[in-house]
């Protein structure tokens, strides 16, 4: 699914409606929410975050702002104080994270701003159940 052109994007959106699902957007609060409840787990890796206006620097600084909570150095209220910037309701500047599991071998993990997941392993489709609702009630 990585490849995903636009004609079988908008297929999939129009069959999942049809179905009765409804697609919402990650804003960029609730993206670091759950990437907050994500990191709880200490085997969870960032591999990387992007923007949506393809600034390297600023997601470098982001992703060490999430390796230095995740390892204790700052806690969860400092990460929101210091991306207050990008946690409006509206923002979707973060375009998607990619994080791996370092304990076990469940590939890695994308998620999109459109709601998309790209993973190929079951193990990350509990996890993000647990995870989403965590972060949907903190966000």
């Amino acid at each position: 699914m990585n490849n995903v052109d636009d004609v079988q994007y908008y297929h999939f959106l129009k069959e999942m409606k049809n179905r009765g699902l409804t697609q919402f957007l990650f804003t960029s609060k609730l993206t670091i929410n759950l990437l907050l409840q994500i990191l709880q787990d200490n085997h969870i890796q960032v591999v990387n975050i992007k923007l949506y206006d393809e600034d390297e620097q600023t997601s470098k600084k982001i992703k060490k702002l999430f390796e230095n909570y995740q390892n204790g150095d700052i806690d969860s209220e400092e990460v929101h104080s210091i991306l207050e910037y990008l946690e409006d309701d509206y923002s979707i500047d973060i375009r998607s994270i990619k994080v791996q599991n370092l304990k076990d071998n469940h590939g890695s993990l994308e998620l999109f701003v459109n709601g998309i997941f790209l993973n190929r392993d079951e193990y990350w489709n509990n996890f993000l159940k647990n995870a989403v609702d965590i972060a949907w009630e903190n966000g």
